[in-house]
């Protein structure tokens, strides 16, 4: 991938938070999900995937607990102007008139990358798990004030990933 990764926000919980936590950079998506690729140069990125350990049961009957991942090395990605699986063209977010790039992709460094795509995670699911949005951007930005009972799987992972105690029981 020559340092290219691919921020792929999956869930509605991580597209909702992604301008909180992920810098600009060139994005892409589709028309359901316009704003759900984000590009990265960050040479040394690693593939990675945040998963929700208690999915819900989504409207085609499955259960998808894919969040967000950091695609880069080995990972692929349909690029614009393809066509996605589901038969929606993939473009551009923000393409100006008469084709070309809005923008440029950042640069940035693998841990600072990766680091920002497990806080981005972390929040989603807490937002999925019931706390506001305030909340949850709040304790992934470092506030304590915000924690309550971080119980359950859900609870045990976005500690994993805000780099927090398990045990924590604070309200």
């Amino acid at each position: 991938s020559r340092g290219l990764s691919d921020i792929d926000l999956d869930s509605r919980e991580a597209l909702l938070l992604a301008p909180q936590f992920l810098r600009p950079t060139l994005i892409f998506g589709r028309a359901s999900t316009p704003r759900s690729h984000w590009l990265y140069l960050a040479p040394g990125a690693v593939t990675a995937k945040f998963v929700d350990p208690t999915p819900p049961l989504g409207p085609d009957g499955k259960r998808d607990g894919m969040l967000v991942e950091l695609r880069s090395t080995g990972a692929q990605t349909v690029f614009p102007p393809s066509f996605h699986p589901s038969g929606e063209r993939v473009a551009w977010f923000g393409q100006p008139a008469g084709g070309g790039f809005a923008g440029e992709v950042e640069r940035t460094d693998a841990a600072e990358l990766i680091r920002a795509v497990s806080v981005l995670a972390g929040a989603a699911l807490l937002l999925r798990d019931g706390w506001s949005e305030e909340e949850a951007i709040a304790l992934a930005r470092g506030d304590r004030s915000q924690l309550r009972r971080l119980g359950g799987p859900r609870g045990e992972k976005a500690c994993a990933w805000l780099d927090l105690p398990a045990t924590r029981k604070i309200r």
